[in-house]
C-alpha cells in the first residue's frame, strides 16, 4: 500500500519537502469555547459559516446551535426553545441545494431524563438569515399529521434533486436498518427498492458525489460486528447498489466520518475494535485508488462520533469523544497535492510489514469484516 505526503503545489518535490526547504499543509488546532464540547452532533457549512447543532456533552443531550464564522473564527451560541426542537443527538442535517434552508431529521432524545430516551421521527426546517456579517436561524417543525413517518438515529442522509435520502441507521426498536428512504418535497416518505448488491451495515457513514452516495464502514445490521470496512456505492437515480473492492481499504471502523471534496472521499477517525483512531484516508473516485495521508502539525486526537466537513479547500474536524471523554477541539487541514513516495521512515507507518505496506483489512477472500 502507498503512503502519501500532503504537499502544497505540483512543483514541490518530495525530496525538497524531506529536506525542510518547503512547507506543506499541516493540521492546525483552533480555539473553541470550553463549554462547547459535544459528540454525535451535526455540522453544516453555509457560505463562510459552520453551523453545529445538538449532540451530547457526556452528561445530557443538547439543543443549542453553535455558529463559527470561518473567516474570523468567532463563535456564537444560539439557544433553541425546547418547544421548538427537542434536545437530540445522532440526528442528521442537510443543506438544500442552492438554498438557505437546512433539514434536520431524527436522532435520539430524552423522554423525562437522559436515562430514558427514545428515537425520533420529527423533521425540522432551519431557515438561515444573514445580516451585518452574522446569521440567525428561524425554526419550523414540519407537520407530519396523517402521514407515514420513520424513526431513525445514527443514520446518514443526503439531499439530492430536492429530495432527502435517509440511509441505514437504527429504529425505535433498537434494530439496525439497511434500508433507503426518500422524503420528497411534499414531505412524503417512500422506501426505495435497491437493485443489485445490498449493503449490510446499519450505523454507517456516507458522502455524496454527483448522483452517487458512497457508504463506508459502520456496524453490521445483525449487531454482531462492531466495525466494518464494507465499501458500497448507490446510484440515487437508478437505485442500483454495488459492493466495491479495492486494494488498500482502511481498517474496519465505526463512528467515523466520510466527506467528499473535489472528487475524493476523506475518511477520518472513528473507532476500530473499540479503540479510537485518528487516521486519514482518501479515495479517488475516478482513479479508484485508496491513499493513507500523512500530514504534520497539531494532529487531532484519536476520536469518534465527531464531524468532519469541507469548506473551500479545508477539512474541518470538530468535537467527538476520545475514549476519555467528550471534547471541544476543532482542527483544520489544507487540502493540497499528494506526492507519492513509498516506504519512507519519516511517514511513520503503523502498518509496515516485510518492507511493503499492506492492507490491514482485506483478505484474499475479500471479506467484508
Amino acid at each position: 500500500m502507498n503512503r502519501y505526503l500532503l504537499a502544497s503545489s505540483d512543483d514541490e518535490s518530495f525530496e525538497e519537502i524531506l529536506a525542510g526547504q518547503l512547507k506543506y499543509p499541516r493540521w492546525k488546532r483552533n480555539f473553541v469555547h470550553p463549554l462547547y464540547q459535544r459528540n454525535s452532533h451535526t455540522c453544516v457549512i453555509y457560505k463562510d459559516f459552520m453551523i453545529i447543532h445538538g449532540g451530547h456533552n457526556g452528561d445530557h443531550s443538547l439543543n443549542d446551535t453553535l455558529i463559527c464564522n470561518l473567516k474570523t473564527l468567532k463563535w456564537e451560541r444560539l439557544m433553541v426553545s425546547k418547544k421548538t426542537m427537542r434536545k437530540r443527538y445522532g440526528h442528521t442535517a442537510c443543506l438544500f441545494e442552492d438554498s438557505n434552508r437546512i433539514i434536520y431529521f431524527g436522532g435520539k432524545s430524552a423522554i423525562s431524563s437522559d436515562l430514558l430516551e427514545e428515537v425520533l421521527d420529527d423533521i425540522m426546517i432551519a431557515t438561515i438569515n444573514e445580516a451585518d456579517g452574522s446569521i440567525s436561524i428561524d425554526w419550523e417543525m414540519v407537520d407530519m399529521h396523517g402521514k407515514t413517518t420513520i424513526y431513525r438515529r445514527s443514520h446518514t442522509a443526503h439531499v439530492y434533486k430536492r429530495n432527502m435520502y435517509v440511509i441505514g441507521g437504527v429504529d425505535q426498536e433498537k434494530k439496525p436498518r439497511n434500508e433507503v428512504w426518500c422524503l420528497d418535497s411534499e414531505y412524503n416518505w417512500t422506501q426505495k427498492k435497491i437493485y443489485g448488491d445490498v449493503f449490510s451495515v446499519g450505523e454507517t457513514k456516507s458522502a455524496l458525489y454527483k448522483n452517487k452516495t458512497f457508504i463506508f464502514g459502520g456496524n453490521s445490521i445483525d449487531g454482531t460486528k462492531h466495525g466494518s470496512n464494507q465499501f458500497y456505492m448507490l446510484d440515487l437515480d437508478t437505485f442500483e447498489g454495488k459492493l466495491l473492492y479495492f486494494e488498500g481499504n482502511p481498517a474496519p471502523r465505526f463512528s467515523h466520518t466520510v466527506e467528499q471534496f473535489n472528487g475524493k472521499l476523506y475518511i477520518f477517525g472513528g473507532c476500530s475494535k473499540r479503540v479510537c483512531i485518528n487516521e486519514l484516508y482518501t479515495f479517488d473516485i475516478e482513479k479508484e485508488e485508496w491513499q493513507m495521508v500523512s500530514a504534520g502539525g497539531d494532529e487531532p486526537d484519536p476520536v469518534g462520533n465527531h464531524t468532519c466537513v469541507s469548506s473551500g479547500a479545508k477539512l474541518i474536524v470538530f468535537g467527538g469523544e476520545n475514549g476519555k471523554g467528550v471534547v471541544n477541539k476543532m482542527y483544520t487541514l489544507e487540502l493540497g497535492i499528494y506526492q507519492r513516495k513509498k516506504e519512507f521512515s519519516i511517514l511513520n507507518s503503523k502498518r509496515r510489514e516485510g518492507g511493503n505496506y499492506k492492507s490491514s483489512i482485506q483478505d484474499k477472500d475479500k471479506s467484508l469484516y
